[in-house]
């Protein structure tokens, strides 16, 4: 069977030394997974990035077995906020200090050929839960965790102007999870 609901998530992420690509990737912006250096391409290094984001979501879960269940979560909208970090904007050889701040608005947008894509701080869970009892479970899963900072300027001018830019994290995730009904 199918089970559906909708919530919402509180979130802070932080890290250390952390490479933030150029936003949308199409403006020439660093991909990770076709050049492993960022400093070859439009990115804002951040040395101690910390935001915190507020998310409605929506879940989605299939019941395999009695008690085994694989599902997936996704933020759809929301509010980020934090304070404002100093980073350092590299394009190429040239580098640049610039004042960087969280983007606020976060929304997702999905599409054909799309990896979900959107603006803001977003979170995408899959993950396998275990049914303990009526009301509760155990879970683990992966998570993609977009975070996003602006520049206080338009720092980036070719193609065409830009201040948004973007890291993507995977992590492992444990959890509980309690119904209501």
């Amino acid at each position: 069977f199918l089970e559906y609901g909708i919530g919402g998530r509180f979130g802070m992420f932080s890290g250390s030394d952390l490479y933030f690509a150029t936003v949308p990737e199409y403006f020439g912006g660093w991909i990770p997974d076709k050049d492993p250096d960022p400093t070859h391409y439009d990115s804002v290094f951040v040395s101690s990035p910390q935001i915190f984001a507020v998310n409605f979501l929506a879940n989605i879960t299939f019941c395999i077995k009695d008690r085994l269940r694989i599902g997936a979560t996704a933020d759809i909208i929301g509010y980020s906020f934090g304070g404002k970090r100093r980073g350092e904007y590299i394009n190429g050889t040239d580098r640049q200090n610039v004042s960087v701040s969280p983007q606020h608005f976060n929304i997702a947008l999905y599409s054909d050929g799309n990896r979900g894509e959107g603006t803001g701080s977003l979170n995408l869970e899959w993950y396998a839960a275990y049914v303990i009892n009526r009301e509760w479970s155990v879970k683990i899963g992966i998570q993609s965790i977009k975070t996003e900072y602006v520049t206080d300027t338009e720092i980036q001018q070719y193609p065409e102007p830009n201040d948004r830019f973007r890291n993507e994290s995977y992590l492992l995730s444990a959890g509980v999870i309690f119904k209501t009904h």
